[in-house]
């Protein structure tokens, strides 16, 4: 892939750097200066630019997602045993005939 053009806005990930706009980028970029002068600064900004990483807030929801996720699995779990135990004996749950019953008379009319 060849980088062509940067724009990546001051507000984006603040460091201390301003807007950083370069055109016309040719096979081979070279990012010179002083010791102190931000060539690591620009660097971050452009990996952060390139590949997102999790904000605080991603992982709050991250964490909120999974309390709702642990409060239901139980439930899940002991539903899904259930219905294995009926289907290895066979047994039937009263809204099970309930369900065939009201099949049954809807095919018969």
């Amino acid at each position: 892939m060849k980088i062509e053009r940067v724009n990546i806005p001051a507000h984006f990930e603040s460091n201390g750097l301003h807007e950083i706009e370069m055109h016309r980028l040719g096979k081979i970029v070279i990012i010179a200066g002083k010791n102190g002068s931000g060539k690591s600064r620009l660097f971050a900004k452009l990996q952060s630019a390139l590949v997102k990483q999790p904000s605080r807030k991603d992982y709050d929801h991250m964490a909120e997602r999974k309390s709702q996720l642990d409060a239901i699995v139980p439930s899940l779990r002991a539903s899904f045993l259930e219905q294995k135990q009926k289907d290895e004996t066979g047994m039937k749950s009263p809204a099970d005939e309930m369900g065939r019953r009201a099949l049954a008379n809807q095919l018969s009319k």
